[in-house]
């Protein structure tokens, strides 16, 4: 369940970090666009008639700002003793972002962590999205994938804010 609203809400601020992409999204982002019309850089959006979501208010210059979609997890095809974790990595920022650091769990079905790793990602590229990929042994008390799920989040990074971490329900969410 836990995974289901995180999921969520990455979409939601995916959505928030793009803008007024559609009109099913103008309630979301009236509240911004209020703000973002009491300055000079807003545009008017061509689909929703609204201002945009600043570019200056949301994602400051000088600043990497990390996001990650966990695409999955399973066996190595090849070596059925290792697990494979997949994700994709998305920096809004206009900066590289250095020694990106990103966690993968494996929960039980009552969301206690049996096994966690760390991938050394390294530096990404300003306004990019990547993807990233982690190969490690399958730990010993593993059972079965419908015994367990797997997730990933960014850890840590120099230089860069990691977008959960602005929202306090994601962090707690996230990190627990």
């Amino acid at each position: 369940m836990k995974r289901l609203i995180m999921l969520t809400m990455v979409v939601l601020i995916f959505i928030f970090m793009v803008g007024c992409e559609s009109t099913n999204v103008q309630e979301e982002i009236s509240l911004v666009c209020d703000v973002c019309q009491e300055q000079e850089e807003c545009i008017e959006c061509e689909v929703c008639e609204e201002c945009e979501v600043c570019e200056l208010s949301q994602i400051p210059k000088g600043k990497a700002i990390l996001d990650i979609i966990f695409d999955g997890w399973g066996e190595n095809e090849l070596n059925n003793n290792e697990l494979i974790f997949s994700y994709g990595l998305i920096n809004y920022g206009d900066i590289e972002a250095k020694d990106v650091k990103v966690r993968c769990n494996v929960f039980d079905l009552e969301d206690n962590i049996i096994f966690e790793t760390i991938h050394n990602y390294g530096n990404m590229a300003s306004t990019s999205i990547n993807v990233g990929e982690k190969i490690v042994k399958k730990p010993k008390n593993f059972g079965s994938f419908e015994e367990h799920m797997g997730s990933c989040y960014i850890k840590s990074c120099i230089n860069c804010d990691i977008l959960y971490k602005r929202i306090p329900a994601l962090v707690e969410l996230v990190e627990s």
